[in-house]
C-alpha cells in the first residue's frame, strides 16, 4: 500500500510546537491544517510555514499563536484542548467520543 492511499482517510492535521520545517505543499489539498505554537517566541519553521501557506494560497491552513497561562482549566479541560476540539469540530467532522471519568 502506498503512502497516498494510507492518508486518504485523514481529513485534518494538528501541529503543536512543530520545530522542523515540513513541506506542506506535498500534502493533500483538502487536508485541513491547524498549526499551533504555545512558545513565547515562534520558531523559524513556524514562520516559514505561514509564508509558504500564504504564497500558495492554502485556504485550509490556519496558524494560531496561543499565550497560555499556567493551569488555566475550565470544566476539566484546558484552553489548548478546547481550541483543538473546536477546530476539529468545524474543519474535520467525524465521531466525537465522550471522555471517560
Amino acid at each position: 500500500m502506498d503512502t497516498q492511499s494510507k492518508t486518504e482517510s485523514v481529513k485534518g492535521l494538528v501541529l503543536h510546537n512543530a520545530e522542523r520545517t515540513m513541506d506542506i505543499n506535498d500534502l493533500n489539498d483538502n487536508l485541513a491544517i491547524l498549526d499551533l505554537v504555545t512558545l513565547r517566541a515562534p520558531t523559524l519553521a513556524y514562520q516559514g510555514r505561514k509564508l509558504h501557506a500564504r504564497r500558495f494560497k492554502m485556504s485550509n491552513y490556519q496558524q494560531l499563536n496561543l499565550h497560555l497561562p499556567q493551569n488555566l482549566v475550565l470544566y476539566g479541560e484546558d484552553k489548548l484542548s478546547r481550541r483543538i476540539r473546536g477546530w476539529l469540530r468545524i474543519h474535520v467532522r467525524g465521531v466525537e467520543i465522550e471522555k471517560s471519568t
